[in-house]
């Protein structure tokens, strides 16, 4: 890995000093063709001259764009899908999947959307549950007084699943407060538990309120409260039948690089520990204890 780091950071300050010179000859030129071209609209014989002048300044910025975000995609491609397949030995990493809107709509965190975008998925098994990890952006279409039509982003995050052996039949949904796109739909019951803390940062909603006891144990409740604190933004938990979803609404771009700054072994360490991310929530929440895939221990807990 280290190696090939290397070679993708020559790389990078090879095209850097490429967009670098695009941008500095790109930017002038354009600023200065359309200057000419609104004082000098009346004048013909250097009226074209500023045209011509802006249209290949903004020809050279755009190709310096493109040069950066082609290797953004190389990078993402190649370096974050070996960081996957070594971190879960059948992971898979695809740049533009997503799972389906309707399993990301199926906790009810938010609005259903007019517009949405998924990326950067990571579907894989660990600790013996599968689970999928995914970017979303979620938008809402918008019409002026002119009738003009936009989309404007309302939710922007991270989605997480993990598949369990047993199901509950039961819904528990746990969501931080003062949110104004929470949903709540069906037959569920505004509950609170033991912890003051836990109650006034989260909203818990249940079909059982037995069910839910069972599930958020004084422990798991330290450890959400201790999530909230890490995480930028909101994030929302739901345990649906034989699966459990996490919503992390943090804005964040996963695996985000600029062609600016220098890639090394050390700055992979963000990525890494988003990549991770999995590991981390199963392990902290147990998830892969007999409690969420035995029904024994479920029959025993009731």
């Amino acid at each position: 890995m280290e190696e090939k780091i290397a070679v993708f950071e020559l790389e990078r300050k090879a095209k850097f000093r490429t967009v670098l010179l695009l941008a500095l000859i790109g930017g002038p030129s354009a600023i200065t063709g359309l200057v000419l071209a609104i004082v000098c609209f009346d004048y013909q014989s250097v009226l074209p001259a500023g045209i011509i002048l802006f249209a290949l300044g903004l020809i050279a910025v755009i190709f310096a764009s493109l040069i950066g975000r082609s290797l953004s995609i190389r990078f993402r491609q190649e370096i974050v899908r070996i960081l996957v397949e070594n971190a879960y030995p059948d992971g898979d990493y695809s740049l533009a999947g997503g799972v389906d809107i309707n399993i990301l709509m199926t906790p009810r965190f938010f609005a259903y959307p007019d517009r949405h975008h998924e990326a950067n998925l990571i579907r894989g098994t660990c600790m013996d549950l599968p689970f999928t990890m995914n970017d979303y952006r979620l938008e809402r279409r918008v019409k002026n007084s002119r009738g003009n039509v936009s989309y404007q982003t309302y939710s922007k995050g991270r989605f997480l699943t993990f598949k369990f052996k047993r199901t509950f039949g039961e819904i528990v949904k746990v969501m931080e407060k003062a949110m104004f796109f929470n949903i709540n739909f069906g037959p569920l019951t505004k509950m609170e538990t033991e912890s003051f803390a836990f109650n006034k940062k989260f909203m818990t909603l249940a079909s059982d309120e037995l069910t839910a006891f069972y599930i958020l144990t004084p422990q798991i409740q330290e450890r959400l409260l201790s999530y909230e604190k890490k995480f930028r933004g909101k994030i929302y938990y739901a345990f649906i039948s034989n699966t459990c979803y996490i919503a992390i609404e943090d804005s964040v771009d996963s695996f985000a690089v600029s062609i600016a700054k220098p890639l090394s072994v050390a700055n992979l360490v963000p990525i890494q520990s988003y990549i991770e991310l999995p590991k981390r929530f199963i392990d902290d929440l147990g998830l892969d204890s007999s409690k969420f895939n035995s029904d024994l221990a479920y029959t025993a807990g009731k």
